[in-house]
């Protein structure tokens, strides 16, 4: 085997350059008749091979060098291992993620067929490393509900059976007249056209009523849309009510009733004492125990005169 030159010197631009300049130094190492995956710590082929690897390591990658500690530099084994962790495995670790999602969202588009998913899918999964039972899984994901139903249905024990079944069924399906479209059958139909206005319009009170329940009622009117303070039927009773007069209740005067008995003040006949226009007299009070008593005397008599009537005897 001929030797190969050596790789260009490596400056830690991407890890994608990292990974790809490794490659091509292990070819190289190959090339020289030695596995850089056996060489020996401590051999003359150790030394030569790790010191070749340090002289091309510049720029971001020469500082990194320096940064190494010393156990990580005694062995090329040891420098090629650190040399991984820094350049490679980011690059393996977010090449895998994207890998991963794009066979995860893969699925058949309308300009699709059954042969071109399941060469995108193939593709991916043989550069994941993937076997046929996890092929064979994302395929039957990725198709079409209609053509997806019928391999299910089919219950298919290998890949090569899902994907003759898929090509069947689409093959079927092609050939099955297009139920008509949603607006070719409104346009035939006018009944339909009404109906789907009435529905509309229906969908549109609804979203109405909505936003009017999320919006405050008022405890004056009882209405959506507003406050009490601002009602405008709450501030025009207010001003009816402030411009109305009051009218107070006026109460019905008493009859007075007219006195026919004497005044105990001044003996006229027409009013009561306490009535009495002329100046009250003083002992009032005596004058009308003595009248109280001449009272009792001739109630006495008339009593007497009347027992005196009845039994003449």
């Amino acid at each position: 085997m001929t030797k190969l030159t050596k790789p260009e010197p490596f400056s830690g631009k991407d890890y994608e350059s990292g990974r790809e300049w490794l490659r091509r130094f292990d070819s190289y190492c190959i090339s020289g008749g030695c596995d850089p995956h056996r060489i020996q710590p401590g051999t003359d082929v150790d030394s030569q091979f790790r010191a070749e690897m340090i002289s091309l390591l510049n720029g971001a990658a020469a500082v990194w060098l320096d940064s190494l500690p010393p156990e990580n530099r005694n062995s090329y084994r040891a420098l090629r291992e650190a040399f991984e962790q820094r350049w490679v495995l980011p690059y393996l670790t977010g090449t895998r993620l994207a890998e991963e999602t794009r066979l995860a969202s893969r699925v058949m588009t309308a300009n699709d067929t059954v042969e071109t998913l399941y060469q995108d899918l193939a593709a991916i999964c043989h550069k994941m490393g993937k076997g046929e039972q996890d092929l064979m899984i994302h395929f039957v994901q990725g198709l079409r509900p209609d053509i997806q139903d019928r391999v299910v249905t089919g219950c298919p024990k290998d890949m090569m059976a899902a994907y003759q079944m898929a090509q069947a069924a689409e093959a079927r399906l092609s050939t099955m007249p297009s139920a008509p479209s949603l607006t070719a059958m409104v346009e035939q139909n006018p009944h339909l056209a009404a109906l789907q206005k009435d529905i509309s319009d229906l969908k549109a009170r609804q979203e109405q009523l909505k936003q009017e329940r999320n919006k405050p009622i008022c405890g004056y009117c009882q209405k959506y849309g507003h406050s009490q303070a601002d009602c405008r039927t709450y501030k025009r009773d207010r001003d009816q009510m402030s411009q109305k007069p009051v009218q107070q209740k006026q109460r019905p005067q008493q009859s007075q009733k007219s006195f026919e008995g004497t005044c105990y003040n001044c003996g006229q006949k027409g009013h009561m004492r306490r009535d009495c226009p002329n100046p009250r007299k003083s002992g009032g009070n005596k004058d009308q125990s003595k009248t109280i008593e001449e009272l009792k005397k001739r109630i006495k008599e008339l009593e007497t005169q009347q027992k005196k009537n009845e039994d003449p005897k």
